[in-house]
């Protein structure tokens, strides 16, 4: 659970280059030059979704997951609704912003 705490994003913002996750201690950025799009999660993209390396808590999903579509799903997200997929060539990440207005923003 304390896991889960450290590795939830507690912001998100969007730069001109790149997407970045600011965490408790660390920060991991998405270069933008390297996403192929970003939409919302369906109930599709959810279905089988099973942890592969992955913690789950109060504070939300860290970690590495895989579903029936995705082989690797980099999960970031601390809700369990807005769920945004963001897709590059070789990695495939999920987030949870308050706003899903953010998908625009990220596919400009």
């Amino acid at each position: 659970m304390v896991v889960t705490y450290f590795c939830i994003p507690r912001k998100i913002i969007v730069t001109d280059t790149d997407i970045v996750l600011y965490n408790h201690g660390f920060k991991r950025k998405i270069p933008k030059c390297d996403i192929l799009k970003a939409r919302s999660v369906t109930a599709k993209d959810r279905n089988g979704l099973w942890r592969k390396f992955a913690v789950e808590g109060v504070w939300g999903y860290c970690g590495i997951y895989a579903s029936k579509i995705h082989k690797n799903l980099y999960i970031y997200a601390s809700q369990n609704k807005n769920w945004i997929l963001i897709e590059t060539e070789r990695k495939s990440y999920i987030v949870s912003p308050e706003n899903l207005d953010i998908i625009d923003v990220i596919n400009k």
